[in-house]
């Protein structure tokens, strides 16, 4: 398995954008003759600027949103209106950070996309995720979890989309790149369809990535927590269990219970940690939203020691999914040893610093 994702020498915004254009070009196997052919004369394109751009060695994309040339670059490799929108987005919010070379925060319609297409150019590196909300990652849902995601999600509004859904799906490459470039993200029903399809994309990656030969190490810190509450009921709860324990028992992914008992509580938002090399990319993961950052997260790897061994976290994911656990809670006066009531989102926010607040050490706590 080989790990595309060079990181993080340049803006990480370069990177990742740049990752995408790669994405849409090979999944219509055009080559960058063609892209650089489609490309007005005014505003032509050389071979090998655009391979810069890909390679995430160049400003290109953001130097063409700027001056207005985001339709005609989207154009080029295949896409419409929605990728220059997407862009466009993505450019003005990095922007407004000032300096924001070593952060990417990435809230515009092609997050959820964008982050797949890390995961997978990231599918050679040892990797290193946190889980502690009443719902896990979405790589780390069991199907039946996934599917009544899908089912019960409220309709998601998406900022910088203006264009309405065609109805027909351009040739070539993964669904999800497919609804991309056809502008088919105009209303809260198409994209959660979408999402839905990104969503599956990421879980069949993940899938890929732990069972492959020669599979890179992952590791999953899990709060205790999420062992004893039943998100969406008894036995969707225990399907989730089981499904992590089937996990578990392959060579190359281990997950580690962080006991609440051990210190403070494992993140509220969700993390996932790759070592490409010698240098660390670390991101804040929602299903909407991804903050990239250079460097380690200190806290993961006082987790990681606080966590139990691989063999003990198994055995508490196999007494969870057949309730047989012992509540780490009290009993309360009606004995009935439920755990306490969460506290408020907004609170639980508060512990996290906003992006690009925290130090960047140069080493990580390995899986």
């Amino acid at each position: 398995m080989t790990t595309r994702l060079p990181c993080l020498t340049v803006d990480l915004a370069d990177q990742i954008l740049g990752e995408q254009l790669r994405h849409l070009r090979e999944c219509q196997r055009l080559p960058l003759s063609a892209v650089s052919g489609r490309l007005p004369p005014r505003r032509a394109v050389t071979i090998g600027a655009l391979e810069a751009a890909e390679s995430g060695d160049s400003t290109l994309l953001r130097d063409a949103v700027l001056a207005g040339h985001g339709a005609a670059l989207a154009a080029a490799y295949g896409a419409g209106r929605t990728a220059a929108d997407d862009w466009y987005q993505c450019v003005v919010d990095h922007r407004r950070r000032g300096n924001p070379g070593s952060d990417f925060d990435d809230a515009a319609v092609g997050a959820g996309f964008r982050c797949l297409l890390v995961e997978l150019a990231a599918a050679g590196a040892p990797a290193l995720f946190t889980a502690g909300g009443p719902l896990l990652p979405v790589p780390l849902q069991s199907p039946a979890v996934a599917a009544a995601v899908s089912r019960t999600a409220p309709g998601t509004r998406v900022r910088g989309v203006r264009v309405r859904p065609v109805g027909a799906l351009p040739g070539g490459g993964c669904v999800p790149c497919q609804l991309y470039r056809g502008d088919l993200l105009g209303d809260r029903a198409a994209v959660n369809a979408w999402l839905h399809e990104v969503d599956r994309a990421r879980a069949r990656a993940f899938a890929a990535r732990v069972t492959a030969a020669n599979a890179p190490s992952t590791v999953l810190l899990l709060d205790e927590s999420v062992l004893h509450w039943p998100t969406g009921g008894q036995d969707l709860h225990a399907g989730q269990m089981r499904y992590l324990a089937r996990l578990a028992e392959t060579a190359s992914f281990d997950v580690r219970v962080v006991p609440l008992s051990s210190g403070p509580r494992i993140l509220a938002i969700d993390h996932a940690q790759y070592m490409v090399g010698a240098d660390v990319l670390t991101v804040g993961l929602w299903r909407t939203r991804a903050v990239y950052e250079a460097g380690a997260d200190p806290r993961l790897a006082d987790l990681h020691a606080r966590s139990l061994s691989p063999g003990v976290s198994l055995d508490r994911l196999r007494q969870a999914a057949g309730g047989r656990l012992a509540s780490p809670w009290q009993p309360s006066a009606a004995g009935t040893g439920r755990p306490p009531a969460r506290p408020a989102a907004a609170a639980r926010a508060r512990a996290i610093p906003p992006p690009g607040t925290r130090p960047h050490p140069t080493s990580s706590p390995g899986p």
